[in-house]
C-alpha cells in the first residue's frame, strides 16, 4: 500500500487545513500539529476522521513532514 503525508493527501484535495478541520471536525490545531510531526501517533478516531475526509485509507496515512526528495 502506498502511503501519502496528512500534508500530500490534504493538499492533493485543494484543502486548507481550516477547510480539512471543517469536513473532518478535526481541530486545525491537532492538523497543523500532526503535519509538523509534533504528533506521530495520532489516536485512531483521529485518523479515521482525516481519512474520510480525504477520502483515503486510514492505514495509507502517514504522519510529519514530506521526505525531501534528493
Amino acid at each position: 500500500m502506498k502511503h501519502i503525508t496528512l500534508r500530500d493527501a490534504r493538499k492533493r484535495r485543494g484543502l486548507t487545513q481550516e477547510q480539512l478541520e471543517s469536513e473532518s471536525g478535526v481541530s486545525q490545531a491537532v492538523i497543523s500539529k500532526l503535519e509538523r510531526g509534533d504528533v506521530t501517533d495520532p489516536a485512531s478516531s483521529t485518523v479515521l476522521k482525516l481519512a474520510k475526509a480525504l477520502r483515503l485509507d486510514p492505514r495509507a496515512l502517514r504522519f510529519g513532514q514530506s521526505e525531501a526528495v534528493a
